[in-house]
């Protein structure tokens, strides 16, 4: 296996990734009527599924009143299934729908979104992070 590297995205290729997210989620026509996505990543991702597929950005407060089936939680990218397991209480981990623009399986535990634009090992720096920031993972301590 290959050492993961370093992608830095511009703005106009994180478009490019939300256009492929949209249409994979238009394309399974998923049941959903709301959408969140968790801090700071996901709500970049949330706001703009909100407005391409007409469906209702949510506050983390109003989960609860949500139905699970349709609810789609999203995050820029997935890797150890931290944030969404939080997210979503163990019953529903099979209910609620998750999205991601990257997901990374790992070793350990992973959590693999419902829909995911790309699978990757690599450090993802996105346009609204710090090019200098370190990362915070095992195995990317190198990364320049």
């Amino acid at each position: 296996m290959s050492k993961p590297g370093k992608v830095i995205l511009s703005w106009e290729e994180f478009g490019n990734l939300m256009k492929e997210l949209v249409d994979k989620i238009k394309y399974a026509r998923l049941p959903v009527t709301h959408v969140y996505g968790p801090p700071v990543g996901g709500v970049f991702v949330a706001g703009v599924l909100a407005k391409q597929l007409e469906i209702e950005y949510i506050s983390l407060d109003k989960l609860h009143i949500v139905k699970p089936q349709r609810l789609l939680i999203v995050d820029d990218l997935t890797d150890t299934g931290k944030t969404m397991r939080s997210l979503i209480p163990e019953k529903f981990h099979e209910v609620v729908l998750t999205a991601a623009l990257y997901w990374k399986p790992n070793q350990k535990d992973f959590w693999k979104p419902t829909i995911s634009v790309h699978q990757t090992m690599n450090w993802i720096v996105f346009p609204w992070e710090r090019l200098d920031e370190k990362p915070n993972r095992p195995g990317y301590e190198n990364l320049k």
